[in-house]
């Protein structure tokens, strides 16, 4: 057995919430589905005796959902009719029904994919339900290895909006080419396979570390650029062998997870032309910047010290990359010295808004507002950063505004003339109204708050 536990470039920028909670909620849905209710009892207890009924009577007509005639002729010995055959006929016939309603209230076929009787909802529920803790285990590992860093390169929303997707799409693929089955399709395997497809894009020259179980343990690293390409291909040969079943049968679902695949690959080309991850100068740099890549292996061996004296000298060179900053930042604010690495904070603000970042750079501002309390320069950088996420998240600079104008405490002095202006054109805009001509442009400390 080989089992990803990591990856030597493991730092991202932000905490994966959105991959937490995707795991946290996983594992809640199926806690709940096995220890809430006595579904599973009832189903195997109806199932019994249902099947046990038919072993007993070999000659009667057995529906083959319940069991095969094969299985009959291994499991049952064929013997003269002693009793009513209608009668036991009408028997069977009500012991399957029960066994098939206690089925139907099952939460695996409530909520899963069931490609002969497909539900819409059943496209995002499939994917957080689960056919045992194994399986659950094994697709949250993966999830956990690719989602942090999908997570840091796209956002949140962007994200979670591709996972979902991925799901829907592999599993709808999976049901339209596998109408015949009559049984339900569930686990995360589909949208998991998918962002392994973007991984491959994403961060495919990442080495990822493997532990290997083989009557001994044992470790060894391969870049995903190799494994991923191979995992795809075991999956398509096992696919295309025909060994293809619905997930609450008990088979794999390999075409789901292809299908998942290839969705990831193509949203991941599609967004690079978009956003190209690949080209992005925080990336660059810390490839170009030794002290940057030695640190991060520190840190993932737990060794903060010398971690910290690299990322320090990385961060304090001229024009440091976003990557050194942002790597300092996390690992001050997990020290608790965030002070001392407070200059670096401040120009990594700096970058994110002058690339554009606005969700990075809202959560780091909103991180630095209370150290920045006493700043004059607080309130400009409230309203640089309301003004850049107006567009998309209107609450979220209506938030920052009632900072800025507060942004001092109650014995604050009244914002400078340009700010004024600014944040009355924000919230102007933020109302749907006309926002009122400036009297006279904004002043320069305005236009250039962060150094």
């Amino acid at each position: 057995m080989i089992i990803p536990i990591g990856h030597e470039d493991a730092t991202v920028r932000r905490v994966p919430w959105v991959t937490l909670g995707l795991v946290l909620a996983c594992f809640t849905v199926h806690a709940a589905t096995r220890m809430g209710g006595d579904a599973e009892r009832r189903l195997e207890e109806s199932y019994g005796v249902a099947v046990t009924y038919a072993i007993e009577h070999p000659y009667l007509e057995v529906d083959p959902t319940l069991v095969s005639a094969e299985e009959l002729a291994q499991l049952g010995r064929e013997r003269d009719v002693t009793g009513d055959p209608a009668a036991e006929q009408a028997r069977l016939d009500e012991l399957t029904a029960t066994w098939r309603a206690d089925l139907q209230r099952h939460p695996l076929w409530r909520g899963g994919l069931v490609p002969a009787h497909p539900r819409f909802t059943a496209l995002l529920t499939h994917m957080f339900l689960h056919g045992g803790w194994l399986h659950l285990i094994a697709n949250m590992i993966f999830l956990y290895m690719a989602g942090p860093f999908l997570e840091d390169a796209w956002g949140g929303k962007l994200f979670l909006a591709f996972y979902l997707a991925a799901g829907a799409f592999a599993g709808g693929m999976y049901a339209l080419f596998e109408r015949h089955l009559d049984a339900p399709l569930v686990g995360a395997s589909g949208a998991v396979a998918g962002l392994l497809g973007a991984f491959l894009l994403v961060r495919g020259r990442s080495r990822i570390r493997f532990a290997v179980i083989l009557g001994f343990i044992g470790t060894f690293t391969a870049p995903a650029w190799i494994m991923l390409p191979l995992w795809f291909v075991g999956e398509l040969l096992d696919a295309l062998a025909g060994d293809v079943a619905a997930a609450g049968g008990g088979g794999v679902a390999y075409w789901a997870h292809v299908w998942g695949f290839v969705f990831g690959v193509a949203f991941a080309i599609a967004m690079q032309k978009r956003r190209p991850v690949a080209a992005d100068p925080a990336i660059a740099a810390s490839r170009r910047d030794p002290r940057v890549a030695e640190a991060r292996k520190l840190l993932d061996r737990g060794l903060y010290p010398r971690a910290w004296t690299l990322l320090a000298e990385a961060a304090a060179r001229p024009n440091p990359d976003p990557e050194a900053l942002a790597t300092f930042w996390g690992l001050a604010a997990h020290l608790g010295r965030e002070d001392e690495a407070l200059p670096a904070a401040r120009e990594l603000l700096r970058k994110r808004m002058r690339d554009g970042e606005w969700e990075e750079g809202v959560e780091l501002l909103e991180q630095l507002a209370p150290r920045l309390a006493g700043d004059a320069e607080l309130p400009a950088l409230q309203l640089r950063a309301a003004e850049g996420v107006l567009a998309d998240e209107p609450a979220t600079a209506a938030r920052l505004v009632a900072a800025a104008r507060g942004s001092g405490g109650p014995e604050a002095r009244e914002l400078p003339p340009g700010l004024q202006a600014k944040a009355a054109r924000i919230a102007a805009r933020i109302a749907g109204g006309a926002a009122p001509a400036p009297t006279a442009p904004p002043p320069a400390t305005a236009r250039t708050a962060v150094r």
